[in-house]
């Protein structure tokens, strides 16, 4: 399952059709378990904090992540991804405490989200949040530092907590 949802269109969308914006926005959300309301604000809020006063354009996806982590948190298979368009691209994804911040809130108010990951649009430069086995949630650490590699012919998947780096 994967939908695109056009965060700049919602900003302006919430102007012009003003209360029903979240719920005909983010019935794709309630659909997979989300507290609506509260997870909508949160992505909104989110979209604030990382577009205001930058030269930056971001659009959210939604990943199943099971396709790459057979080992994902229980109850929580989607991951929401930031792709990032624009000069200040490398400034937030050189912020590992910003990242962090908005991924710890998105984590804890949508229910069914294990991971959040910034990333440059059309390309593998990215860092990734995710909820651990002890409840924290933290980044990931490239699997090539552990001795994994991804190759042609190679389709090894990093355990959860781990993402190839070297894209």
């Amino acid at each position: 399952m994967r939908f695109r949802l056009f965060t700049s269109t919602v900003a302006a969308l919430v102007g012009v059709v003003g209360l029903q914006t979240p719920l005909l926005l983010f019935s794709s959300m309630a659909a997979i378990g989300q507290s609506t309301r509260t997870c909508t604000q949160v992505i909104l809020d989110a979209q604030n904090r990382l577009e205001t006063g930058r030269d930056l354009t971001v659009e959210l996806r939604m990943d199943d992540l099971s396709r790459n982590y057979p080992d994902y948190p229980e109850n929580h298979p989607n991951e929401y991804i930031w792709a990032l368009r624009g000069s200040a691209t490398s400034d937030v994804l050189a912020s590992p405490q910003m990242m962090k911040a908005i991924a710890v809130e998105i984590i804890n108010t949508c229910d069914s989200v294990g991971a959040v990951t910034f990333a440059r649009d059309q390309s593998g430069q990215l860092g990734r949040y995710g909820l651990m086995p002890d409840g924290s949630i933290e980044g990931f650490k490239c699997a090539e530092d552990f001795g994994m590699e991804l190759g042609r012919g190679n389709n090894q998947k990093p355990q959860w907590g781990m993402q190839f780096c070297g894209l």
